[in-house]
């Protein structure tokens, strides 16, 4: 157990683990991607993944390492279950609300057509998931459903983006030479990050549990106002790089994908190992509010014209509007 009898220092501990979370989860995607360009993989997809899939491998390493504690037995099941459900829900209304709004108050912004469909795939998603939790449990069968519905999902971007590629340079995308790079050391990296990222995670997991606990807290609510919030920050980092090189569509595309991401793919895994409890709280507040929101963004994109900047102080004051009344009423 990484847990102590102080509290100064198991917060200390805490932290510590999840800027290392953070930190093997950046090099980790940045070693796939080395070794995919040196084995000369579809640019294209690559893309997809690093865009997709990068920015969520927190929330990813969240679920699994979760939910393989709660099959050995070694974690509360409806803690780590409300635990690892808040940082998942967490996460995305953070980036649709607060990062969104953020892109939008500081860059000119809209959503092109496909990025609105993939906003419709967004709200698609969240409704398929509070529909699967009516019951108050996301069963392993529902589990497998999500993670499909995601490869399904990232195929046909996969086929549509391919497709649009060849009729712009009008030729099969070429491999390109291989890079200059030690294989052996990427591969060793990625090893070294895989490790951290399991460890990470654990700890942050039962000292999660450790304060739920000993406090008597409500375990989706730290899920959000902790591991949801850290878990944002990639996402964070990579809208504010978009930002900088006048390339906010490319903030708007990863924001979207891991919003896409986390409740179909990081959730889906998850709910397959171990399957999960549902909180009331998440039910009856963070799904409905996670839905209602994305269908108010994207009203505001919907006719494809630059946001104003007062819509994205909108979309900040949404998020602290839910976050108040997510910590006043449970």
């Amino acid at each position: 157990m990484f847990v102590t009898s102080s509290t100064d220092i198991n917060i200390a501990i805490t932290l510590g683990a999840l800027i290392f979370l953070i930190l093997f989860a950046e090099k980790l995607i940045r070693s796939i991607v080395n070794i995919a360009n040196y084995y000369n993989i579809s640019k294209l997809f690559l893309g997809l993944v690093a865009l997709s899939i990068g920015t969520s491998i927190p929330e990813i390493f969240t679920h699994i390492i979760g939910s393989i504690e709660i099959l050995r037995g070694a974690a509360d099941y409806d803690i780590i279950s409300g635990a690892v459900l808040g940082t998942n829900i967490g996460s995305d209304i953070i980036q649709q609300c607060f990062i969104i709004g953020i892109v939008a108050l500081i860059s000119v912004v809209y959503l092109s057509q496909n990025l609105r469909k993939d906003f419709i795939i967004l709200i698609g998603a969240t409704l398929l998931l509070w529909i699967f939790a009516v019951d108050l449990n996301i069963a392993r069968q529902e589990g497998f459903l999500l993670v499909l519905f995601y490869i399904a999902y990232i195929y046909f971007v996969y086929r549509k983006e391919s497709k649009r590629l060849r009729e712009e340079i009008g030729k099969e995308i070429k491999k390109e030479a291989k890079p200059k790079i030690n294989i052996f050391y990427e591969i060793f990296l990625s090893i070294i990050s895989l490790a951290g990222l399991i460890i990470c995670a654990e700890v942050v997991l039962q000292q999660i549990e450790n304060f739920v606990i000993t406090y008597n807290l409500e375990a989706s609510l730290i899920g959000i106002v902790t591991l949801g919030i850290a878990t944002a920050l990639p996402e964070l980092t990579t809208a504010v790089i978009g930002i900088l090189k006048g390339k906010p569509a490319i903030s708007l595309g990863t924001l979207i994908g891991s919003n896409i991401t986390n409740p179909m793919l990081a959730l889906g895994l998850g709910a397959m190992i171990s399957t999960y409890s549902v909180p009331v709280p998440v039910f009856e507040y963070d799904l409905p509010f996670k839905a209602i929101s994305a269908g108010i963004i994207l009203a505001i994109f919907w006719k494809g014209m630059p946001v104003k900047k007062k819509y994205g102080i909108i979309m900040i004051l949404m998020y602290f509007a839910y976050l108040i009344g997510r910590i006043i009423l449970y």
